[in-house]
């Protein structure tokens, strides 16, 4: 049965909330090098950086300081259920989470550039009734526990050279946050052994979401429901989704790559990692918590040798298959295409295609050629659902490059 998003944060504010937190935020001083790029390509906000993570996360405060405190005020005002108290939310989440050290420092770069950039007075969160710390903002972080639908098609399903994807992501009473923190983040590692990517989503998420990296791999992730409770601590997904992006190869064992990336990492929700790419196909890592099933993660292939793959937000290999509206709508679009309906081709096909699961909820909506290392991306425009927006085209290669 396809779950209510609108109840999608309960329990795990409120059962973690009793839980002590020690951790404090790190206060700026003097404005430092910001090592990135903010511009603005047809209309769409382009964040580029550069550095390693404490820097980058400087760079991203400095950069936005004023929309990720407005985004900030929007999720505590829109997405907290009003008896639940912020500063208990908090403290619960993160005594059950792993901060590595790489992670926390780039959540300490972004206070520290936050408060570069707005001074100790612009910290101030009315919610929490104090000054915004990194603690803070790793729970903000670990908020999101958002619906989403994607799909992929290549070789003969495809009228064109390379694979196509689609995606959206759904999440409700977020239109405004989102409106004001859209961004595409542009990533290129300091590490020159990991390739540049690019990731389709709101400024205030640190990780990745819908990720497009430069020799055509994708990556986007959706909820999925736990087939038991977490063997204690965990990660935040959205970071082990940027480790993913960074690191696997990129050709036939993408999958499995990704599958042994995510058994090194405990998490605390259950999760479905789509991954694809060119000449490899699409797979799926279905994952959670549950370390004593399959180690934590279950690697999905597509069924019978079909040349494409549906997700949205429940298991279909780790546990039995529940009912999904959306998932059923992208299945019967594909099948169609299969039995000798007109092949998708470009990224507007695309596009067509995943417009098929968009609900009223859906924030984000991508479609991605990666033959043509083109893409297009919609955000809500803070009234209307992101499908329902013009996309905008956009390539790796004006992404990736410099300034215009």
């Amino acid at each position: 049965m396809e779950r209510d998003r609108k109840k999608a944060w309960r329990p795990f504010a409120v059962v973690l909330a009793a839980m002590v937190v020690l951790a404090a935020g790190v206060r700026a001083g003097e404005k430092k090098e910001i090592t990135g790029t903010l511009r603005t390509i047809r209309g769409v906000r382009i964040l580029t950086l550069t550095g390693k993570p404490r820097e980058n996360g400087y760079a991203r405060g400095y950069l936005m300081a004023p929309e990720l405190k407005r985004g900030i005020d929007y999720a505590l005002e829109d997405l907290l259920p009003k008896a639940v108290s912020p500063n208990l939310m908090v403290m619960g989440i993160l005594a059950a989470l792993d901060r590595p050290a790489a992670w926390n420092e780039e959540i300490e770069g972004i206070i520290e550039g936050m408060e570069a950039r707005l001074g100790e007075n612009g910290m101030y969160v009315k919610d929490l009734g104090r000054n915004l710390t990194a603690s803070d903002y790793w729970g903000l972080t670990a908020f999101p526990d958002v619906g989403c639908s994607s799909f992929a098609a290549w070789g003969g399903m495809t009228a064109g050279d390379g694979m196509l994807v689609g995606r959206n992501l759904d999440y409700p009473n977020s239109r405004r946050l989102m409106n004001e923190t859209a961004a595409i983040i542009v990533k290129r590692p300091a590490d020159r052994s990991h390739r540049a990517w690019v990731d389709a989503g709101s400024a205030l998420q640190v990780g990745a979401g819908t990720c497009m990296r430069e020799d055509g791999v994708f990556l986007s992730i959706h909820d999925a429901a736990s087939t038991g409770p977490p063997r204690g601590t965990g990660h935040l997904r959205w970071f082990v989704a940027r480790e993913i992006i960074e690191n696997v190869t990129g050709g036939a064992r993408t999958g499995a790559e990704a599958l042994a990336i995510c058994r090194k990492h405990q998490i605390l929700r259950g999760t479905n990692f789509f991954i694809c790419a060119a000449g490899a196909g699409a797979s799926t890592v279905e994952y959670d918590g549950n370390t004593e099933l399959d180690s934590g993660a279950t690697l999905r292939a597509a069924a019978g040798g079909r040349e494409w793959m549906a997700v949205t937000n429940h298991f279909r290999t780790r546990s039995a298959p529940e009912e999904c509206s959306r998932y059923g709508k992208l299945a019967r679009r594909l099948e169609a295409i299969e039995r000798g309906g007109k092949k998708p081709g470009t990224a507007e096909d695309a596009w067509e295609v995943i417009e098929t699961a968009s609900v009223d909820i859906s924030i984000i909506t991508a479609a991605y050629d990666s033959a043509r290392r083109r893409m297009l991306v919609g955000f809500t425009d803070g009234k209307r659902a992101s499908h329902e927006v013009k996309p905008v085209a956009l390539t790796l290669d004006e992404l990736l490059g410099g300034e215009e």
